[in-house]
C-alpha cells in the first residue's frame, strides 16, 4: 500500500509556519542574547564603579591610620614608654589604655615596640595580636626608619595597620622604637559599600578569603557547592570580569590584585542569574507572545494555503479530465489574479487541444486510407519475387510504391512504380493519393508505360499548376515470358540492378523530367533483357540519404553491400535486411525523410 501524500494546502501551511516559527525563534533568541550581553555590560560597569569605592574606603582608612600614627609617634607618653626604664609593663600597657587609646576609639589596636621588635606595651584588646605583630614585615621596616602600611588576619577579618618610627633629637634624629596603629574591616564595612552597589565583597590572602559579605564567596547553611571554590579565585586573571558559577547561580567576578604585605586583595561579583530575573520574566512574555504568534500564523497561512491550493485543485481536477480524453468542462476560477489567468490560458489551452484532437483524429483516418492506398501484398507474377514497402517521417506521407495492372490485366508482365512527391505531411500525401488515382486509371488503357506516363503528367500539370508541387516518378516493367524490361525514369532516383554471378552493379538511368512540371514534356522508354537471378532495387532517396545522430549519411554503397551479402534471399528478406539496418544506423532516431523500397528477383528457372 503506498503512504498517503501530503495535500498541497498542508504542505504550504506547514511551510509558512516553520517560517513563522523560525522568525520568532530567530528574534526571541536574537533578543536574549543582546539583553543577556546588555546585563552583562551593565553588571561589569557596576562591578568596576564597587572595585572604586573599596579602593577608595581603603586609601581613606590608609590616610587616617597614617595620620593617627603620626600624632601618636610625637606623643610625649608614647616617648615615655620607650624611655622610661622604671615603668613595669603592667603600668606601660595601663597607661595606653586609660591615657592614651580614650582619644583613639576607633583604633583597634595601638602598640609601641622597641628597637629590637619586641613589644614595649600594648593596649589590653589587642593582646591577642601580639604574636602576629612581632616579626611583622612593616615593623621591621618601620624600625629600619620608614613609615610602613600592612593588614593583619585576626578574627575571620583583618586590620589595616601603620606603624610609624618614633625618634629622639634635634639635628641626628635616632629611631629609638616604632608605633603600630591597626583598625579593623568588619562585615558591615563591607555592607555599606554592598548597599550602594549590590556587589558582594570578599577580601582574601594566599591562604584564603579574609571577610566577605557572604555568598558567593562563603557558603550558604548546609549546602557547600553555594559558594564559588577558592581554587577558582586564586586563578582568576586580575582586573578582568570572569563567569564563575555557585551552585545554581552564575556570578561575574572582577578580582583586584594589591600588594601582598601592604592590603589584602579583594574580589567583587554580582550574580547574573539575580539580575536576570526581570529579563527572565520578558522571556515568559516573549514566548507567550511567540507562541500566540505562531498560533495565529498557522491559522492564517492555513487559510491563505486554503486560498492557494482550491485553484490549483480545480487546475488539477480540469487537468485530470483532459489527460482523460474529456475537453469539453472548463477550469472556473473566479478570483481575481493570477489562478484566474492561469485558468484562462488552460481553457485556452483546451480549445486548441480540441482542435488538435480533431486534426490528430483525422490525419488517424488520413493514415489508415494511405495505408490502404499501398499494396496490401506483393504481387503473384511466375519467374518473379517481389517485395516493397514505405516508412513514413510523419503519420501520412509523400512517398509512393504500387504495382500496376495493364489493359490486358497481368498478361505475364509486372509493372512496378516508385514514385517520391516534394515534402512530406498532408500536402504530399494529398499529391499522392491524386497521382495513384491517375497512374491506376490511365494504365487499364491501352498504351505503353511512357504514354501513360505522358498522360498523367499532363493531367497532374494542370492540377499543380503555380504550386510549385511535383513528384519525381519510376516505372519499371518487367515481362520475363518475354525477358524484356522496360522503363521510364520521371526524374526519380535510377533503379539498382545487381548481378550475383557478375557480382555487378548497374543502374537504370535515362533522361526524364519530374511529372507535374511540364504538361507537354514527352518521356522517352528505356528498354534492356532480362537475366536470370537478377534483383532490381527501386527506392527513394530517404533510404540512402538517412542521417545518423552524429550527421553521416547512410549511402548507396551501404545499400548495395547489403545488396551483395544478402542476395541469395527472398525478395522479403532483402528488404527487411536494408531497413533493419537503415533503423540500427539511425539508432532509434526518427526518421528525416519517407523512405520507400521495393525489391523484384527474377527466377526465370522456377
Amino acid at each position: 500500500m503506498s503512504p498517503r501524500r501530503l495535500s498541497f494546502k498542508y504542505k504550504l501551511a506547514m511551510s509558512v509556519s516553520a517560517i513563522i516559527l523560525g522568525l520568532v525563534a530567530g528574534v526571541f533568541l536574537l533578543i536574549d542574547t543582546l539583553m543577556e550581553k546588555y546585563v552583562a555590560d551593565e553588571i561589569e560597569r557596576d562591578l568596576v564603579g564597587t572595585c572604586m569605592s573599596v579602593a577608595r574606603l581603603m586609601e581613606e582608612r590608609r590616610a587616617r591610620l597614617e595620620e593617627l600614627a603620626v600624632a601618636l609617634a610625637g606623643d610625649s607618653l608614647i616617648r615615655t614608654i620607650l624611655i622610661d626604664k622604671g615603668i613595669d609593663r603592667v603600668t606601660r600597657d595601663d597607661i595606653l589604655d586609660s591615657e592614651i587609646l580614650p582619644s583613639y576609639s576607633q583604633l583597634k589596636l595601638l602598640a609601641v615596640l622597641y628597637m629590637d621588635g619586641s613589644i614595649r606595651a600594648i593596649s589590653t584588646k589587642a593582646e591577642a595580636l601580639a604574636p602576629m605583630l612581632i616579626g611583622h614585615p612593616a615593623v621591621s621596616r618601620s624600625l629600619e626608619g620608614r613609615p610602613t602600611l600592612g593588614f593583619i588576619r585576626h578574627e575571620g577579618s583583618f586590620l589595616q595597620i601603620a606603624v610609624i618610627p618614633v625618634r629622639i633629637g634635634v639635628y641626628v634624629r635616632e629611631v629609638i622604637g616604632a608605633v603600630a596603629v591597626g583598625m579593623s574591616w568588619s562585615v558591615q564595612d563591607l555592607q555599606s559599600i554592598r548597599e550602594l552597589s549590590h556587589a558582594e565583597i570578599a577580601f582574601f590572602d594566599t591562604t584564603g578569603v579574609l571577610l566577605s559579605t557572604g555568598p558567593p564567596f562563603a557558603p550558604l547553611p548546609g549546602d557547600k557547592d553555594s559558594a564559588i571554590s577558592w581554587s577558582h579565585l586564586a586563578a582568576l586573571p586580575s582586573d578582568w570580569p570572569s563567569l564563575l558559577p555557585a551552585g545554581p547561580e552564575r556570578f561575574i567576578v572582577v578580582k583586584i590584585a594589591t600588594h601582598d604585605e601592604i592590603s589584602p586583595a579583594y574580589t567583587v561579583a554580582r550574580s547574573l542569574d539575580q539580575q536576570m530575573k526581570f529579563l527572565n520574566r520578558i522571556r515568559r512574555w516573549l514566548l507567550q507572545l511567540g507562541a500566540g504568534g505562531v498560533f495565529v500564523g498557522c491559522l492564517v497561512s492555513f487559510i491563505l494555503a486554503l486560498g492557494i491550493s482550491r485553484p490549483i485543485h480545480i487546475l488539477q481536477a480540469a487537468l485530470r479530465r483532459v489527460t482523460q480524453g474529456d475537453f469539453k468542462q472548463p477550469a472556473v476560477i473566479s478570483s481575481q489574479d493570477e489562478f484566474s489567468e492561469l485558468a484562462a490560458a488552460f481553457n485556452r489551452m483546451q480549445d486548441g487541444l480540441i482542435e488538435r484532437e480533431k486534426m490528430r483524429r483525422a490525419l488517424l483516418m488520413a493514415e489508415e486510407v494511405q495505408r490502404n492506398l499501398l499494396p496490401a501484398g506483393p504481387p503473384q507474377v511466375r519467374h518473379l519475387d517481389v517485395a516493397g514497402a514505405s516508412i513514413y517521417c510523419e503519420a501520412i506521407g509523400g512517398d509512393y510504391y504500387d504495382y500496376l495492372d495493364g489493359p490486358d490485366g497481368a498478361g505475364g508482365a509486372l509493372r512496378v512504380v516508385v514514385g517520391d512527391v516534394c515534402g512530406h505531411g498532408t500536402a504530399a500525401a494529398l499529391l499522392m493519393a491524386t497521382v495513384r488515382a491517375l497512374l491506376r486509371s490511365r494504365s487499364l488503357q491501352a498504351g505503353a508505360i511512357e504514354r501513360v506516363v505522358s498522360d498523367v503528367n499532363r493531367e497532374l500539370t494542370r492540377d499543380v499548376k503555380d504550386s510549385g508541387r511535383f513528384m519525381t516518378l519510376f516505372i519499371l516493367e518487367i515481362d520475363p515470358g518475354a525477358r524484356q524490361l522496360r522503363w521510364v525514369r520521371a526524374g526519380h532516383e535510377p533503379a539498382i540492378v545487381y548481378r550475383p554471378d557478375q557480382d555487378r552493379f548497374e543502374e537504370l538511368t535515362g533522361p526524364g523530367l519530374a511529372i507535374g512540371v511540364d504538361a507537354d514534356h514527352v518521356y522517352r522508354p528505356q528498354v534492356k533483357s532480362v537475366r536470370d537471378g537478377e534483383v532490381f532495387v527501386l527506392a527513394t532517396d530517404g533510404v540512402w540519404e538517412a542521417r545518423s545522430p552524429s550527421g553521416a549519411m547512410y549511402g548507396k554503397a551501404r545499400v548495395f553491400d547489403l545488396i551483395r551479402r544478402h542476395a541469395a534471399m527472398p525478395a522479403e528478406g532483402i528488404l527487411q535486411a536494408v531497413f533493419t539496418d537503415l533503423k540500427g544506423f539511425q539508432q532509434a532516431g526518427e526518421f528525416e525523410d519517407d523512405a520507400t523500397l521495393v525489391v523484384v528477383k527474377v527466377d526465370l528457372a522456377g
